[in-house]
């Protein structure tokens, strides 16, 4: 029996695409780097802030990058209007509630992006890539919100939209749900929200 539905947040309850890219490539040319293109973005659009720094500035050193993170993660408010909640995401959250419980295991490190949007209230448990000491892929981050929902990954479903989120979701033994992507690894593939009661009823 389900008890719990983990969300990722990026792609899969809110569309972030545009916001992200935007964000990233402000970010770069701060540093004076060149911007990605569509393609080079995709490739590192589930990287977490200090990723993208790491992987693009590797002359910044660790307090620096530090310093840099914090900065970023701050001006993220300015990108949250070019965001959008998905079709269906608000709807799911309103007939999960009282059924299961609901959470988030994010690799952002802040979730303002969820008050924003109006839908915060819906999480029993919200798990950051500031929780945790290493991000999905690693499964730290599930399993750090299943023991505090008190429930076994036998009990659980995630729902993402990423590699990082399978590999995740399979080392921490829940059901993975992949929405909108044919990903690889141990998932099943849902178009709409919709189609993610089949698990619960």
């Amino acid at each position: 029996m389900i008890k719990v539905v983990l969300f990722d947040i990026d792609g899969v309850l809110i569309e972030t695409t545009e916001a992200n890219r935007k964000f990233v490539n402000d970010l770069l040319k701060k540093q004076g780097k060149t911007e990605l293109n569509e393609k080079e973005y995709l490739k590192i659009r589930h990287m977490t802030i200090k990723q993208v720094i790491q992987e693009f500035c590797p002359e910044i050193n660790e307090k620096k990058t530090e310093e840099t993170r914090k900065y970023w993660s701050g001006k993220y408010k300015n990108y949250l209007g070019l965001t959008k909640i998905n079709s269906g995401a608000k709807e799911i959250l309103d007939y999960l509630k009282g059924k299961v419980k609901i959470g988030i295991v994010t690799n952002r490190t802040k979730t303002k992006i969820l008050d924003y949007h109006k839908i915060n209230d819906f999480f029993e448990v919200i798990i950051t890539a500031l929780d945790v000491k290493e991000p999905k892929p690693s499964p730290e981050g599930i399993k750090k919100a299943l023991n505090k929902l008190k429930v076994k990954p036998i009990e659980a479903i995630f729902v993402g939209d990423a590699e990082t989120d399978v590999q995740a979701g399979n080392s921490a033994g829940v059901k993975m749900i992949s929405y909108q992507i044919e990903l690889n690894g141990n998932a099943e593939r849902i178009e709409s929200f919709e189609e993610l009661k089949k698990f619960i009823e």
